[in-house]
């Protein structure tokens, strides 16, 4: 194992990729939860307190309270972006009741007013900036009062139990209530906007008492605990990889919990770049400090792509069997039956005959049809070509496809005593 400042994934790539996608999947405890309609706005607050350190996540806006226990959720973020947002008629009531701190934004913060019995006026747009003065709590703690563009807000009128936070102009945009962890205020949350990431900040780590430490170690931490909870004690661990950062991250949290217990191997399939298989075991042992066996399958996996992974007609598939050429006549019913696994087309070999085109597709998905047959001097000439959707100019090419598609055409024809055949495609 790599010691040091390598006893991590030392890989930065390894490291993004993983802290973006990977992280969902070991769930950390004590989220702060979202809840909007919105799913750019809910991105961009999970995204804020992400990147200062709390762990964030969104979830439907049905989801029960019940649910919510289940991840031991912290606190939640009601956010709404226009006045017409029905947020708190579609949440679970008892998610207000439940005594979990919750932060109404935007547009949601009038209806959170209105539900504990207070209302608001109609929403007023507004075209220039609004004098804002905030409250001295520790939700506003560090943002100064000032002015601050609101774009459109409703003047909130407080029902008993409801203290102003917040006002814009004179009128009162901000709300919290003097026994439950409810806040309710009209700032719009935006990219790139400093008291508006301390305002989310504020509310996670003061009011719900959530901790800064979704961080990269937390996480490689829980990794690790998990591994070593699910792996057995004793014997060695195989863990194949391809050389991409899946498989990669993966080797790589499995060597720093099970340490010389790990076999890596690397199958070569016979589709990588020439030399790719040799680069790939350099770079895992030298950033890495992982010995990785590099298994040669090449054979194996080009004969199984001829043999089983054809597809013929109208979903027959290739038996065990099938012609390794690119051009089979196929004139009596046994020779079918041992090419074929099962019966998919009609013909009566007394008077037709089947004739097997093979090729390799490397674009997935291209239509082809057949363009010309023709026959002369005993020789059959069949010609294919790709076919072009109307209003596309060119194909996407797949130049690195490492599992290219045996295909086949299979045209039946009145029988033919013929000696050659002749096939051929274009674009």
């Amino acid at each position: 194992m790599v010691q040091g400042k390598k006893g991590r994934i030392s890989l930065l790539l390894c490291r993004m990729y993983f802290l973006l996608f990977y992280s969902e999947e070991i769930r950390m405890s004590e989220p702060i939860l979202v809840l909007s309609h919105n799913a750019a706005l809910s991105g961009l607050i999970a995204r804020t307190l992400r990147w200062r350190e709390v762990y964030s996540t969104i979830l439907p806006v049905s989801t029960p309270l019940s649910a919510l226990r289940e991840r031991s959720v912290r606190g939640v973020i009601l956010a709404g972006d226009t006045p017409e947002d029905t947020l708190l008629d579609e949440i679970d009531p008892e998610i207000l009741k439940s005594g979990l701190p919750v932060l109404a934004l935007g547009s949601a913060a009038p209806l959170l007013c209105r539900w504990h019995g207070g209302s608001f006026r109609p929403w007023e747009k507004t075209e220039t900036s609004s004098a804002i003065t905030f409250s001295d709590i520790p939700l506003f703690r560090e943002i100064a009062s000032g002015d601050r563009m609101l774009h459109h807000y409703a003047a909130l009128s407080m029902a008993d139990g409801l203290v102003p936070i917040a006002e814009a102009d004179g009128s009162v945009v901000g709300f919290c209530h003097e026994t439950l962890p409810h806040f309710g205020i009209q700032y719009p949350i935006e990219r790139h906007d400093p008291d508006g990431a301390l305002l989310l900040t504020n509310f996670a780590l003061e009011i719900c008492g959530a901790k800064a430490d979704w961080n990269m170690d937390t996480i490689i931490d829980l990794a690790l605990d998990e591994i070593r909870q699910d792996a057995s004690a004793d014997g060695k661990i195989l863990c194949a990889v391809s050389g991409g950062v899946d498989s990669t991250v993966c080797a790589r949290l499995v060597s720093l919990a099970a340490g010389a217990r790990l076999r890596c191997i690397l199958v070569d399939n016979g589709m990588f770049h020439e030399g790719e298989p040799e680069l790939i075991q350099r770079e895992f042992l030298e950033n890495l400090g992982i010995s990785l066996e590099r298994i040669d399958a090449q054979e194996e996996f080009l004969e199984a792509n001829l043999t089983q992974n054809a597809y013929y007609g109208d979903g027959g598939y290739a038996g065990e069997s099938c012609p390794k050429s690119i051009k089979h006549v196929v004139k009596d019913q046994e020779t079918f039956d041992g090419i074929f696994a099962e019966a998919w087309i009609d013909i009566d070999f007394e008077k037709e005959m089947l004739v097997l085109c093979f090729f390799t597709c490397y674009y997935m998905g291209r239509p082809y049809e057949i363009n010309k047959i023709s026959v002369d001097n005993q020789a059959l000439e069949i010609k294919v070509k790709s076919v072009r959707p109307k209003g596309c100019f060119a194909y996407p090419s797949i130049p690195d496809a490492s599992t290219p598609m045996q295909r086949c055409f299979a045209v039946k024809m009145d029988k033919l005593d013929i000696e050659e055949t002749e096939f051929s495609i274009s674009d």
